[in-house]
């Protein structure tokens, strides 16, 4: 029997599978994301350390308390489920997974800033991975009884991203189309990083579009086969209690791609006509206590100053540790048009934000001390933070670092001359591509009067270049 589980499970992924399809398929899909979506590779092997925790307590029957992850796995030692080395493996890799931030305006922060993040995030991964290793066999043991093989790393190569198109593309699969949607926003988001200016060509903003299209058409096709599978797995049809299509399908589908597919919606990638269904995607969501879309939807209320409806959210989102709502909580106790200004309790959730291990709250933190939010203003304590908040990856430590901290009156000037060339450039280039077509048109008499034009405008040539010269 030892002989045929040594050669059963060799690797890691082999070890993944034995806790179900759930935790290798987050496993796979953490190691393919591992290089080039660290990020989304942290979140997954936290989702992971969610999923083993429930796993050990359903396997000694213990009802688990709260929805924190972090009070869960404190519950499994008190109640002396898991032994200390488990519990701070726990804890550790749920704090790695923390590390995913917000990428708004990421030009802001300089290309280089971006790989160096990506590079330290990876790195990052790669240790949690490790830890998840360690967590993997000692939660074997306590469910079997025994210790698994020693194992080895699988190896992952330079060309998943090719590889999940691929499967997204010939099969029905829909944790692989999630994944073709991710690498299709990865690359979206990577094109961005890329662009030398704010000010980018058409091309290029029309390819940028493109790829979150396609993002969300791979999305939108994960949610709904998800919804299908599982209606089949509970043996319930699509009329269950008489609700249509729609309905039955956001009820019962998988909450990622669904909250994806709404992000980029409500972003407004998709046309402005399906903003408002991204907002009514996203509520549902919250509705079924997924904590991303109570956090998302909580702050999309808060910005819109519906601050009661908005805490409602987002206390709900705090209660399973996440760290955008605890920031955003922060701000809402901070907020004078609030009857609820209360300095001490921001602060205590901006805290549990920075415990938690997030880098954006760690970089508001560094912004407190350097404003003195409810504190001693301390320019020390403000850098020490955003520097950390930095190495962490927060993309608002390194803005307002640059803004506060290193950017001089020279150094903004040399950026508005910078940005006034790149401008100049790019319109010297579209006013000469503009010219050359315009000439080619007039130039050519062979082209018929009711052909599209040829300079690019769309119009038949008589309603466009037929009478006009360039000079």
């Amino acid at each position: 029997m030892q002989q045929i589980k040594e050669k059963k499970i060799k690797t890691d992924l082999d070890l993944s599978k034995e806790f179900g399809d759930h935790v290798y398929d987050d496993y796979k899909t953490a190691l393919e994301f591992t290089t080039a979506n660290p990020d989304y590779s942290l979140m997954k092997f936290r989702e992971i350390i969610s999923a083993l925790c429930r796993e050990i307590a359903d396997s000694k029957k213990i009802k688990l308390k709260g929805d924190s992850t972090c009070q869960h796995i404190k519950q499994l030692f008190f109640e002396q489920i898991i032994h200390k080395p488990l519990s701070d493996n726990l804890h550790a890799a749920r704090i790695f997974g923390n590390k995913g931030v917000h990428k708004e305006n990421t030009e802001e922060v300089g290309e280089e800033f971006i790989k160096t993040r990506t590079e330290s995030l990876s790195k990052k991964a790669n240790a949690a991975r490790k830890l998840i290793v360690q967590i993997l066999e000692d939660t074997f043991y306590i469910l079997k009884n025994e210790y698994p093989p020693k194992v080895t790393l699988a190896e992952t190569g330079a060309q998943e991203y090719r590889n999940i198109l691929f499967e997204a593309a010939i099969t029905e699969s829909s944790h692989d189309k999630l994944k073709a949607g991710v690498v299709y926003e990865s690359i979206a988001n990577d094109l961005t990083i890329k662009s030398s200016s704010n000010m980018i060509s058409n091309e290029t903003d029309y390819h940028f579009k493109s790829l979150l299209r396609l993002a969300a058409i791979q999305y939108e096709a994960s949610y709904k086969i998800s919804a299908r599978v599982n209606l089949k797995k509970n043996n319930l049809t699509m009329f269950t209690a008489h609700l249509v299509d729609d309905e039955v399908i956001t009820k019962y589908c998988d909450a990622e791609p669904l909250y994806n597919y709404a992000v980029i919606a409500h972003e407004g990638h998709l046309g402005n006509e399906f903003i408002s269904e991204g907002v009514k995607l996203i509520q549902i969501l919250a509705e079924r206590e997924y904590s991303r879309a109570q956090a998302y939807y909580g702050a999309h209320l808060y910005d819109t100053n519906q601050f009661w409806q908005a805490k409602n959210y987002l206390d709900r989102a705090a209660e399973k540790d996440d760290t955008l709502a605890l920031r955003v909580l922060f701000y809402y106790f901070t907020e004078e048009k609030i009857n609820e200004l209360d300095m001490d309790l921001a602060l205590k959730n901006l805290h549990r934000g920075v415990d938690l291990g997030c880098p954006d709250c760690i970089a508001t933190l560094g912004e407190v001390y350097h404003k003195g939010l409810g504190v001693d203003k301390d320019d020390i304590k403000a850098e020490e933070y955003l520097k950390k908040s930095i190495e962490n990856g927060s993309y608002i430590g390194k803005r307002y670092y640059q803004f506060f901290f290193k950017t001089t009156p020279e150094e903004i000037g040399n950026e508005f001359q910078k940005e006034l060339l790149s401008l100049s450039k790019l319109l010297k280039k579209e006013t000469d591509t503009i010219k050359l077509r315009h000439e080619l048109a007039t130039k050519n008499p062979k082209i018929g009067r009711n052909e599209i034009c040829p300079c690019g405008s769309g119009k038949k040539y008589k309603y466009c270049c037929l009478n006009q010269t360039i000079r």
